[in-house]
């Protein structure tokens, strides 16, 4: 998924530094998606994916990120879906892998 802020795109990616950009900022965890999740936890999980997919880069600021999603209300539904399935696909890769190691044992 790409972020448009003031010119700059961001390319969010499914990151170790974003999860501790997150538990960084609310002293808590990242744990998946789902509707019951409190709009604030929302976007500052949206804004730890951007930090994250920016290399730990603030170069945008907070603010830039929420007039932006002022703007386009959308992009909030938008990553809630992309992180669902970014999500689902780790934990594929980890069951492969899971199930890889199983064999050579």
């Amino acid at each position: 998924m790409d972020i448009n802020i003031n010119g700059k795109v961001i390319t969010l990616k499914w990151t170790n530094r974003a999860q501790i950009v997150f538990e960084n900022m609310t002293g808590h965890s990242m744990s998946m998606f789902d509707s019951d999740k409190p709009y604030t936890e929302s976007i500052m999980a949206f804004w730890a994916y951007v930090v994250g997919s920016n290399n730990g880069k603030e170069d945008i600021t907070f603010d830039e990120f929420v007039d932006t999603l002022d703007e386009k209300p959308w992009l909030l539904k938008d990553f809630q879906e992309w992180s669902e399935k970014a999500g689902q696909e780790q934990l594929s890769l980890l069951s492969k892998h899971d199930r890889e190691q199983a064999k050579k044992k």
